[in-house]
C-alpha cells in the first residue's frame, strides 16, 4: 500500500491497479515566493515567480 498527494492534472491517465481517491475534506497547498528587491533583477528569479503567477492563474480554478 501506497498513499501519494497528486495535483488533479496529474491524475488524468493512472496504471492499471491504481485507484485514486478524493480525501474528505479536500487537501490544498499554498505557495509562496519572497524576493529581495534586488532579486527582481535577476532574471532566473523574476522567470520563475513569472511562472509560479501563470501556474496560479491557470489551474487556480482547480481549488
Amino acid at each position: 500500500m501506497g498513499a501519494a498527494v497528486v495535483p488533479r492534472p496529474g491524475r488524468d491517465s493512472v496504471p492499471d491497479g491504481v485507484r485514486v481517491l478524493a480525501t474528505r475534506p479536500a487537501l490544498n497547498r499554498v505557495i509562496c515566493a519572497v524576493t529581495g528587491s534586488e532579486d527582481d533583477e535577476r532574471g532566473v528569479v523574476r522567470a520563475c515567480v513569472d511562472a509560479l503567477t501563470a501556474a496560479s492563474e491557470r489551474f487556480g480554478n482547480l481549488v
